[in-house]
């Protein structure tokens, strides 16, 4: 939601809550809002078609699997960085697994939103990224990796130094344009302030549907915040306007090392689960990142079996998969759960679980996949819970069914029969004899 001056409530998200926010850094908002350029309409000759829109929705069929900089190195990655976890995503399987798009977050930028404002032209910091943003998408092209790279709505980003590097409000077209001529496959569209005063959510909506066919347009993949950004009640519309101008789209917030992981995991499921029909081949509800083992710069510290949760519920939500750790810290029990390959054909299903109920403190969520249904149960209360699911409640009429326990490798025959720790989440695949 947007205040009067422009800026967003939302525009310390990087940091754990607005407690954190010192009376310094309102007032450098408040010197930063004032400068903010007007609004620019593009002329109607350049906006982009649906028939651009279909291209970039085709080219994201199924949710996208890769890795993101943020939660690992913040605003510090380097070129170096970025190449030693590409080159462990490779070396480790991953790759194979279909984890094939890395993506640069905030912090890369070269030019601040003073020299944007002044015509100085966007480019990369030089100290970290020597060679140029060209040349990394050519190293990664080489790996079998396609490069993403990160954006802002406004005229600044999230990465704090000064007012923030530049970000893209005015030259939507123009960036779009830049990114493709450097090799990158996929921008990351975020929001950190920097439009005009008095932005309602109306229009920040509108600039992102426009930025998205932009970037479509150009053959890239896009990916949106806008969603978290907007008040309490225009948060279905801006969902509704991402399925129009998007491959995915954030609809959960940051997580946190504050937070627990059942709150991040049942949280954002919880979130999630009104917005099924806006999800399908082509566009996806974004949960944000998997954050297993010893994440740097925002360490979580979670353990296998709440990995396995994270997993268990963000491929029944056909989420994309995108991790944001060290890699070749992973131990092999870190590993193993992300390239499970019964839980990577749930994910690319191509289906969001819209089916399932309640049964007890139990919630439970259905959906074909794999050639049987994949079964989701999720523990929501503060004690343990021991579930006997009656197949038809998964729409299986039979009155047994082959259960195979996802993470556990296990294969049973009878009912579905579990034991589940408080916030634990669990995956099946049920098939008929």
């Amino acid at each position: 939601m947007r205040t009067s001056s422009g800026t967003s409530r939302f525009m310390s998200r990087r940091t754990a809550t607005a407690a954190f926010i010192t009376v310094a850094a309102m007032a450098v908002a408040a010197v930063a809002a004032a400068a903010q350029p007007a609004r620019v309409q593009s002329p109607a000759a350049v906006t982009p078609t649906r028939l651009a829109r279909s291209a970039g929705l085709a080219a994201a069929q199924r949710p996208v699997m890769g890795y993101n900089t943020w939660y690992q190195y913040g605003r510090s990655a380097t070129e170096a960085d970025v190449l030693t976890q590409a080159r462990a995503m490779k070396s480790r399987g991953l790759q194979a697994a279909g984890y094939n798009l890395i993506t640069l977050d905030d912090g890369w930028q070269g030019t601040t939103p003073a020299q944007r404002k002044a015509g100085v032209k966007l480019t990369w910091n030089r100290a970290e990224f020597p060679h140029g943003i060209p040349w990394l998408a050519r190293q990664l092209q080489t790996l079998g990796f396609k490069l993403g790279i990160y954006t802002a709505i406004g005229a600044r980003s999230c990465f704090v130094r000064g007012y923030g590097a530049a970000g893209s409000f005015g030259h939507y077209q123009e960036d779009a344009r830049l990114f493709a001529s450097w090799g990158v496959s996929f921008v990351k569209v975020d929001d950190c302030g920097g439009l005009p005063p008095r932005t309602t959510d109306a229009q920040l909506l509108a600039d992102y549907v426009q930025f998205g066919w932009y970037i479509m347009a150009d053959g890239m993949k896009a990916s949106q915040e806008a969603p978290v950004f907007v008040a309490p009640a225009d948060f279905t519309a801006a969902v509704a306007a991402a399925s129009n101008a998007a491959n995915q789209w954030r609809v959960a917030a940051d997580e946190h090392t504050f937070q627990t992981a059942a709150q991040i995991i049942l949280g954002h499921l919880d979130t999630d689960l009104p917005l099924a029909r806006f999800a399908g081949a082509g566009h996806w509800n974004d949960l944000d990142m998997l954050v297993p083992g010893p994440v740097g710069a925002h360490h979580f510290g979670w353990t296998v079996r709440q990995e396995q949760s994270q997993l268990a519920v963000w491929s029944m939500e056909a989420s994309p998969l995108i991790l944001s750790t060290n890699v070749p810290r992973l131990t092999p029990a870190e590993l193993a759960p992300l390239k499970n390959p019964d839980m990577i054909a749930v994910d690319q299903s191509g289906a969001q679980a819209s089916r399932g109920g309640l049964t007890g403190y139990v919630r439970y969520l259905f959906k074909p996949a794999d050639g049987g249904v994949a079964v989701l149960l999720a523990n929501t209360g503060t004690s343990a819970a021991k579930v006997a699911l009656p197949l038809d409640r998964v729409g299986i009429r039979s009155a047994t069914a082959q259960v195979h326990d996802v993470f556990g490798g296990s294969w049973t025959a009878g009912s579905l029969q579990a034991v589940l720790a408080p916030g634990q989440a669990r995956l099946f695949v049920l098939k008929t004899a």
